[in-house]
């Protein structure tokens, strides 16, 4: 639903209460990207990020988990490491296209219990 043109307003909406940035601003400049991860290998199974977005130096990438394994936390981190080396794959050497940081927003049905370097946050009903 979120990675699509005619829908970016709903992104738009939802990242607003996340980043520091107004719903107007978002929806005038964030950019949809290619959500595939790229393979190191060819043999590798491709995969896809739920969503992924570009707003000015900062990219945004969404992950929703319905499972609590430490490998879909381990996967989601590849992700954001598949985004931050895609320049660097690509060979370019062109340096107008960097970024300053990747922000990642895992939507989970579950909270990681005893890791202090996740940063749960969440509303009890």
């Amino acid at each position: 639903m979120f990675q699509n043109e005619g829908r970016i307003k709903y992104s738009c909406k939802l990242l607003s209460y996340l980043v520091d940035v107004s719903y107007e601003e978002l929806l005038k400049n964030l950019v949809l990207m290619k959500n595939e991860v790229n393979k190191n290998k060819k043999k590798d199974k491709g995969s896809r990020c739920d969503y992924v977005a570009k707003l000015g130096d900062m990219y945004i990438n969404i992950e929703v988990n319905n499972n609590s394994s430490l490998a879909i936390l381990q996967r989601n981190m590849q992700y954001v490491d598949g985004i931050f080396s895609r320049k660097r794959k690509e060979g370019s050497q062109d340096k107008t296209e960097e970024y300053n940081y990747i922000i990642q927003v895992n939507i989970n049905n579950f909270a990681f219990q005893g890791n202090e370097k996740i940063i749960d946050i969440y509303v009890k009903k």
